[in-house]
């Protein structure tokens, strides 16, 4: 349930900084670009609450972050090698 109310309570923060930046006059992919910071200043203070007041090893939760960037870095690297190899 925790989960859910993250992604819920995200996608209104995204859609807000969006909207306040597009109400004054600026670019919406700047307000994007700013809730990005927020929302990894938001994912850091989340897993040390979860290391300090729920009790989880700080060893399981760098494991679920490290976890979830992997996907990311193979995608890169694919795009990445295969660009070169369409480049020869």
């Amino acid at each position: 349930m925790h989960i859910l109310i993250v992604i819920i309570g995200g996608f209104a923060a995204l859609a807000r900084f969006i909207s306040a930046n597009r109400f004054a006059g600026l670019n919406p992919a700047a307000g994007a670009a700013l809730f990005i910071w927020v929302w990894l200043a938001a994912s850091v203070l989340n897993g040390f609450v979860g290391v300090y007041k729920a009790a989880f090893r700080s060893s399981t939760r760098l494991g679920v972050h490290s976890d979830l960037r992997h996907p990311g870095r193979r995608r890169m690297y694919l795009a990445y090698a295969m660009a070169r190899r369409a480049e020869t």
